[in-house]
């Protein structure tokens, strides 16, 4: 009896284990199981998705990828995204995208791909893309400073009125500084340069001109070599020039304001006549006069 038993589990496995190896499935189908029961399902062609798997006696529903969207393979799932070339950060379409094929992109000479498909590349700094056809260096006076940027000239720091502190390169922009120079006409406050000149026997304080004494008593006049010093010196003897003017035109009217008054007095008193006697004649008189 146990016998009988065992030798119909094992024609029971063997049936079931040559069902499951009857059941193949080509490569544009997919295995499925609905109730217990395996079957094969078709899959969806190229430049389609599918809408519903297969169900009872339904077979797999499928419909056509929407636009920019795609499918290269027999499969039971969606559309995947056509790839985009970003002109702008240095890739560039080689094939366009289809239904059935994604897009294929290059980047252009001299960038470098961030990623596999070259759908973005990078234009290091110090260069900049030419006609989104290829990364060319900056040209002399210009620079930059980001990847994908564009080159932009360097800051002109003699239209400021300064002067160049670091010059620029081709991912750096001139720095600059106040000029040495530079004056203010709000805020000119003139200084008197004086050096202190050593001698060997004492110390002599001059200004304007350095004089120095040799030991053997000669003088050696050294000339200012700063012009900076010439120009504020030219300018207090301008200032002084006209502060003397000034005080000059003051004292000249003061003075003619007192003399005023004395010379009025003095042409009243000419004008005033001396009286004369009125004689009068009679023949008396000339009698007597004889």
């Amino acid at each position: 009896m146990a016998d009988r038993w065992l030798l119909t589990l094992a024609i029971a496995l063997v049936l079931l284990t040559r069902t499951h190896w009857a059941l193949t499935c080509t490569p544009e189908q997919y295995e499925y199981t609905d109730g217990g029961t395996d079957r094969c399902c078709q899959r969806c062609p190229p430049g389609q998705e599918m809408v519903k798997r297969c169900e009872g006696r339904e077979d797999t529903k499928c419909k056509p990828c929407a636009s920019n969207y795609f499918s290269e393979k027999y499969h039971y799932d969606m559309c995947k995204q056509c790839s985009y070339c970003d002109e702008e950060l240095g890739s560039r379409t080689v094939k366009k995208c289809t239904s059935t094929s994604n897009a294929v992109c290059r980047c252009v000479d001299g960038t470098i791909p961030y990623n596999d498909e070259h759908t973005v590349c990078r234009c290091p700094k110090g260069n900049q893309l030419v006609n989104y056809t290829s990364c060319n260096p900056c040209p002399e006076g210009y620079f930059s400073n980001n990847d994908n940027e564009k080159c932009k000239p360097w800051t002109n720091c003699r239209a400021q009125g300064k002067e160049t502190q670091t010059p620029g390169t081709k991912v750096t922009d001139a720095t600059c500084k106040r000029s040495s120079t530079t004056i203010s006409a709000f805020s000119v406050k003139p200084t008197r340069d004086r050096t202190t000149v050593f001698t060997s026997a004492r110390n002599v304080t001059l200004g304007e001109r350095n004089i120095s004494y040799s030991t053997n008593g000669s003088l050696s006049p050294k000339v200012p070599t700063q012009w900076g010093s010439s120009f504020l010196f030219i300018v207090e003897l301008i200032m002084l020039g006209i502060s003397g003017t000034v005080i000059l035109l003051m004292i000249f009217q003061n003075c003619r304001k007192k003399k005023m008054p004395i010379l009025q007095g003095l042409q009243g008193r000419k004008s005033c006549r001396i009286p004369v006697q009125e004689e009068h004649t009679t023949s008396d008189s000339i009698l007597t006069k004889v």
